[in-house]
């Protein structure tokens, strides 16, 4: 190896490892992170809704984003799609590789059939209008 890429080869090492700590550092593991571990990323919740019966509680945040917590952990999470998520097709292209599942959900008021398109092997199901290319919600969990 020629001793001028040894200085390179060491800075990009150190680079890629610092970017992969903070990406690391940030995310949210389904049903493995703790509500305070949570809190300690993202600060303190704007109001907080708690469930029936023994089903824990919704941590809402600006922008509608909320995170089911029960027995103190990070179940799932709840949040409008932002820019490129917006649109259904990006999320079929984001599942092609995945076993998808598409299911009507139960009438919800909205002005057509919510859809639910699902693929458990990343932990991530989009709802949206049957008929529509516009997702209303991307919901987030523990991956199979």
């Amino acid at each position: 190896m020629d001793k001028s890429m040894g200085p390179l080869l060491i800075l990009s090492l150190i680079f890629f490892t610092s970017c992969g700590f903070e990406l690391q550092k940030g995310k949210t593991v389904y049903g493995k992170i703790s509500e305070a571990d949570l809190i300690s990323q993202k600060g303190e919740p704007t109001s907080i809704e708690k469930l029936d019966g023994n089903r824990g509680e919704i941590l809402i945040y600006p922008e509608q984003e909320k995170y089911q917590v029960t027995n103190d952990v990070v179940v799932s999470s709840f949040k409008n799609p932002q820019a490129d998520e917006k649109n259904l097709l990006f999320w079929k292209h984001q599942f092609k590789d995945c076993e998808s599942t598409e299911r009507k959900l139960p009438q919800s008021g909205h002005e057509g059939q919510e859809i639910e398109l699902q693929c458990r092997a990343q932990g991530i199901s989009v709802i949206y209008i049957e008929g529509s290319n516009t997702i209303l919600r991307v919901i987030e969990y523990a991956k199979e």
